[in-house]
């Protein structure tokens, strides 16, 4: 890579480039894959006195017998900056919990074993929801969670579509992307009446976004919850089209949008497309989607296997977002 006139971005703090020559790419198992393709778009572009290099083996992610994790980095980290991407998979299944407490770990270690600077890529961040307190005794979990990852060693962030302004606010050195040009590209080929759908106000800006770089008109719903989180009353306007796109950053149980696609179909809508940048897909969220017959794009955000889902990669993404960083 060319030695860029300006190091860092605006939300951080300029370094030397001879401080960073030597750069490693580490991965947990579930986004090995994603890991690999990254370093092979970015490989071309590096050039001495720079270098770039994923071992196959850097880092395991372990349990003890008790359960508490384990984390050890096998590759030499000293001096070097290492790039480390970790999903909120664990074990095999989507664990925030356990999954933080091995970012924190694979973090501290880096540093600990030298590590000039340390880059978190975390296409899906969990807990950015809950960042502010809606009843009394409540903690701003998106807060902690985003100081906790600073302090435990990490100087830059990158993620992909965060949930929230707010939310955004708590990660001050981050270089947040946007994966809409994905499903830009997927849909140009939608044909009819077609209309996007925000299935709550929250999705409206990204809906929005969306229907005007497909140029088709947008319409969204309005939800009311109470205390518990539970929906009280989703209403949803007239649509004059027979094909909706639902729009949104992420999919977790699917309460929201099961309510929105039985009223529109009332209103004579026969074709759904649900796209989400994140689709955790909770519960029986999965069977309801096969169930309605519903198509599902999503992105490899959160690694996992899933039946009759189009699955869209962040390589590119990820990869251009590297390079502004570095």
């Amino acid at each position: 890579m060319k030695s860029p006139k300006k190091h860092g971005t605006k939300n951080d703090s300029p370094h030397q480039p001879s401080l960073y020559h030597d750069i490693i790419i580490l991965s947990d198992a579930p986004f090995t894959v994603l890991a690999q393709e990254t370093y092979a778009l970015l490989q071309p572009h590096f050039q001495k006195p720079w270098s770039l290099s994923f071992p196959s083996a850097g880092i395991l992610f372990s349990r003890f017998k008790n359960k508490e994790s384990k984390v050890k980095v096998l590759a030499d980290v000293k001096g070097k900056m290492v790039i480390l991407f970790k999903s909120f998979l664990s074990d095999g299944a989507y664990n925030p919990d356990m999954a933080d407490i091995e970012l924190l770990l694979a973090n501290d270690t880096s540093k600990q074993a030298g590590a000039k600077r340390i880059i978190n890529v975390l296409p899906y961040i969990p807990y950015l929801r809950q960042d502010r307190v809606t009843s009394p005794g409540e903690p701003v979990s998106a807060h902690l969670l985003a100081s906790m990852t600073y302090l435990s060693g990490a100087s830059m962030v990158i993620t992909v579509d965060m949930h929230s302004e707010k939310s955004r606010s708590f990660y001050p050195k981050v270089h947040h992307v946007h994966a809409d040009h994905l499903f830009v590209d997927f849909l140009q080929l939608k044909k009819g009446k077609v209309v996007v759908i925000a299935p709550d106000q929250g999705a409206l800006v990204r809906a929005e976004h969306l229907a005007r770089q497909l140029k088709l008109p947008v319409a969204a719903c309005t939800k009311k919850r109470d205390e518990m989180g539970k929906i009280v009353s989703l209403e949803c306007p007239k649509i004059s089209a027979s094909h909706a796109i639902i729009f949104d950053d992420m999919i977790d149980s699917g309460g929201t949008l099961f309510q929105a696609i039985d009223q529109i179909k009332k209103q004579g809508v026969t074709a759904f497309t649900v796209c989400c940048t994140h689709a955790i897909l909770s519960g029986d969220a999965e069977e309801q989607l096969h169930k309605r017959k519903i198509k599902l794009i999503t992105t490899n955000s959160i690694p996992y296997p899933r039946k009759d889902v189009t699955m869209l990669s962040l390589t590119p993404v990820l990869a251009e977002a590297i390079r502004k960083v570095l």
